[in-house]
């Protein structure tokens, strides 16, 4: 593309702007559909979509019930906590950790550690997507035949009939899915790898959120352990065996409740995370200039945003699938209680209800990972984002084609990497006098501690760069002349990587003129 401008023919030919730099408006359509110019030093670009454009919205608190139902529910749980330590529970320390005596510094260099690896993944990506794609498909294809071995080497009929279907599943898989899409999910890393490297304080915010997550985690591990080992017997129970969890109603209703907020606050700190990012990546998208520092104006206005107007519709999702998941949960726990008693037909009904639970979690999660895009780009309430989104992908005829991109392929096998890099960096850090009595710690006790706080900060951050592709996606599907004009080089590779695998997506056509 050196050396030609491009001009991009569309379905539509109406000329629109978008600004997503101020904290009132991420993105005015209201103005785009009129044709006005509201950031400085811009042009007209054509709007490509073959959709009415989405009803507009200024910068107001969305769905506040929920922000303040959450508020009440964390002040709640924290008030409980604080009554619940230093009188029945004693909470064990976390200076010991598999027998190693730990110190802060030796935890705060892992964590460092892990982020570091993380960005070097990240910046891998950027440079070298497709690439990360093709080991992607390698490690995956590597475990589904080993798995596969192992099935036929048990030697019974069932395992070696098993094994047989995984392979010819796996060759399947590799040779026609991860092939044919593999170029179609480097162009979307590409892009996502490319602004969130260009706003590199993300990463901190992901450290900050991992925090947050591991404190919850312990104050409502006090909680479920001051309630049901004071509510359950356990004396006659060796290492061997189970706790008995026969629960009654208040018990289950308990468990429940427990379960919910250990996961509702689980989910909005993550999806305060997605939001952020959804509004760096549209800023990077429109604005590059106001997202292209460590800790740009569009990174602090974007989590302003979400901890603010965006609040209250991060909560309300984060909600219902928290809910769905708790019930879930509790019902693993029945039927786990149903099969110690011998309740064949009990057991059986709640293994069907589990199924119908998860099934209704998975959509829910799928609705979601747009929904909340669309809250950081646009700032909607969180029923109207899930709305105008997924109309947006059904009406752009892409609701089938987002489903064939295998970039959590990538991000699950760089999570496993830094793990793995993690632990190693946990065994070298005693050399160096990091961890006091190095000589008598099993180096596989170091590792397990590495390689736990890598798969954690790994799972989040990369968990940003999931949500950066989703949104990479849709401002494609609304603003490829945006892309066009700002970031001429991605452009070309996405547009022709996409093309080539959906030659029926739709897309606008840049000529060279």
């Amino acid at each position: 593309m050196s050396g030609n401008s491009y001009a991009v023919v569309t379905t539509s030919a109406t000329p629109a702007k978008v600004q997503y730099g101020s904290l009132e408006s991420p993105l005015n359509k209201e103005e785009a559909l009129e044709g006005k110019v509201i950031f400085d030093g811009s042009k007209d670009v054509p709007w490509a979509s073959n959709h009415d454009l989405a009803t507009p919205t200024t910068a107001k608190y969305q769905d506040v019930s929920f922000t303040v139902a959450f508020l009440i529910h964390l002040a709640i749980v924290l008030y409980l906590f604080a009554m619940k330590v230093g009188e029945n529970v004693s909470v064990s320390s976390l200076d010991s950790v598999f027998g190693v005596e730990l110190n802060a510094s030796y935890v705060a260099l892992l964590v460092l550690s892990s982020v570091y690896i993380v960005i070097a993944q990240v910046l891998f990506l950027q440079k070298f997507a497709l690439v990360a794609v093709y080991s992607a498909m390698v490690l995956n294809f590597s475990f589904a035949l080993l798995w596969s071995f192992v099935m036929i080497a048990s030697g019974s009929f069932w395992g070696i009939i098993v094994g047989l279907i995984l392979i010819w599943a796996s060759v399947t898989f590799f040779c026609f899915t991860f092939r044919r899409y593999a170029r179609f999910s480097a162009s979307n890393l590409k892009v996502a790898a490319s602004a969130i490297t260009a706003n590199l304080g993300l990463f901190a915010l992901g450290s900050i959120i991992g925090c947050v997550l591991m404190m919850w985690s312990g104050i409502i591990s006090v909680l479920f352990k001051f309630y049901f080992d004071n509510n359950n017997d356990t004396s006659n129970c060796d290492d061997d065996c189970e706790m008995d969890m026969d629960m009654d109603g208040v018990d289950l209703l308990i468990y429940f409740l427990l379960s919910c907020s250990f996961i509702w606050t689980w989910l909005v700190s993550i999806y305060v995370g997605q939001v952020t990012v959804a509004g760096v990546v549209g800023t990077y998208w429109t604005v590059p200039r106001e997202a292209e520092s460590c800790c740009s104006s569009a990174l602090v206005n974007s989590f302003i945003r979400s901890v603010t107007f965006s609040f209250g519709s991060i909560c309300k999702g984060a909600l219902i699938l928290a809910v769905v998941k708790a019930l879930r949960v509790l019902s693993d726990q029945l039927r786990d209680q149903e099969r110690q008693n011998n309740n064949a037909a009990g057991s059986f009904l709640l293994c069907i209800l589990t199924c119908i639970l998860q099934l209704l979690e998975d959509i829910i999660e799928y609705a979601n990972k747009w929904a909340l895009s669309y809250v950081g780009l646009y700032g909607f309430n969180y029923i109207d984002a899930c709305k105008e989104v997924l109309s947006l992908l059904k009406n752009r005829g892409w609701d089938a084609i987002v489903t064939d991109d295998i970039s959590s392929y990538v991000t699950f096998m760089f999570t496993l990497i830094t793990g793995l890099l993690n632990g190693g960096v946990a065994i070298v850090l005693p050399t160096v006098g990091i961890l006091a009595n190095s000589e008598s710690v099993d180096k596989m006790d170091l590792f397990c501690i590495g390689l736990f706080l890598g798969l954690f900060a790994g799972a989040i951050l990369f968990n940003f760069v999931g949500g950066a592709v989703n949104t990479t996606i849709i401002c494609f599907a609304e603003m490829p002349g945006d892309l066009e004009r700002n970031h001429p080089k991605l452009s070309e590779e996405m547009r022709s990587s996409w093309l080539d695998t959906f030659p029926t997506c739709g897309l606008p056509v840049a000529v060279a003129v």
